[in-house]
Order: C-alpha cells, then sequence, then structure tokens
C-alpha cells in the first residue's frame, strides 16, 4: 500500500507533466533539513510556516527523521492563463540563501522494475558445488531453500572476482586454547 506521500507525488509527477512541456516537470518536491542554530530541529509547526513563508506546499515530514520535510513548490497561473512552477534554480538559490536550511535535495521521480534473475547453474562445473549450500542451497539435506549468499545471480551477471583482492582479518583469537595458551 502506499503512503498518503508517495500518492501525492504520484499525482504531482502526473500533473506536471501537463504543464505545458515544463522543464522542470517532475522537479518539483524538495526534500529539506531544517535546523536552528544550536542544531535542534524544527518542528511540524516550523516547518510549516516555513514552507508558507517560501511559497512552499508543506507535505510533511520524512519518515521518522526529526527536522527533515518534504516541501513542493506551488504552481500558480500566469498572465497568460498557463500554469508554471518556479524553475529548479530558483529554488535552490532561495534554499541555499536559507540559514536554517543544513540540506536539501530534489526529488526526481524514478521508473523502477524488477529484473528476473536467471538461477540457471548448468555452466558451474564443479563436482561438488552441490554440497556448497552457502553458495546455493536448493533445500537438499534439509536445510532451508534460499538460506545462502545468492552469488548465482551475480555470477550470471558477469561479475566473478577477477581483479579483487579479499582480506579476512579475524580477532577472535581463542587464548585459552591448549595450542595457543603457553604464549599468552
Amino acid at each position: 500500500m502506499i503512503s498518503f506521500v508517495q500518492a501525492n507525488l504520484l499525482l504531482w509527477a502526473l500533473f506536471s507533466l501537463l504543464i505545458n512541456g515544463d522543464p522542470d516537470a517532475g522537479k518539483k518536491s524538495w526534500a529539506v533539513q531544517l535546523f536552528h542554530d544550536k542544531n535542534i530541529p524544527f518542528t511540524q509547526a516550523e516547518a510549516e510556516n516555513f514552507a508558507k513563508k517560501h511559497e512552499f506546499n508543506f507535505l510533511g515530514q520524512i519518515g521518522i527523521l526529526e527536522g527533515y520535510y518534504l516541501l513542493e513548490t506551488k504552481v500558480y497561473e500566469s498572465e497568460d492563463r498557463v500554469l508554471v512552477r518556479r524553475k529548479a534554480e530558483q529554488v535552490e538559490v532561495e534554499l541555499l540563501n536559507e540559514d536554517n536550511v543544513k540540506w536539501f535535495e530534489i526529488q526526481t521521480p524514478m521508473k523502477r522494475s524488477t529484473r528476473a534473475l536467471n538461477q540457471n547453474i548448468d555452466w558451474i562445473y564443479d563436482p561438488l558445488f552441490s554440497e556448497q549450500w552457502h553458495l546455493n542451497n536448493d533445500g537438499v539435506n534439509g536445510l532451508i531453500p534460499g538460506n545462502d549468499i545468492n552469488i548465482v545471480p551475480v555470477w550470471n551477471r558477469g561479475i566473478n572476482g577477477t581483479g579483487v583482492t579479499v582480506s579476512v582479518i579475524d580477532d577472535g583469537v581463542d587464548f585459552n586454547h591448549p595450542d595457543l595458551q603457553k604464549n599468552y
């Protein structure tokens, strides 16, 4: 289920596409970190006042992050009755000049898609591969299927570790072990 903020972002992204080929379409939501001088985060009421002062729509706090809020540039009707929005560059300058803004970032809608991973292991020519459950656990021998390091999809993408050096540092020495006890 999508949240209220996500639904608003989606609707506004679709709406901004209708704004006469606006080059800033979809560039209207801003994540902003608002703090007072002594690293005290803005309250929601203070953030709402900040948004009103700077002509943003206030969309709310971002998750549970104190002092982080989602703001949206407002849409105005121009003299020729065309819907317009402030340019992203104008908003950036305005936010940079504000002392209480510690950080900000424009929120750009992105298209996401899942990729089907190829789990084919026919190309692996290791006679003991089926016994290496930590690499590819198919549930044989009473183990939990999928409880492995999920390396097969990585290999299928051509990532094999060529040119990579791995170092394992284990400082968990058992100094009480009979073989080591005399040396500690």
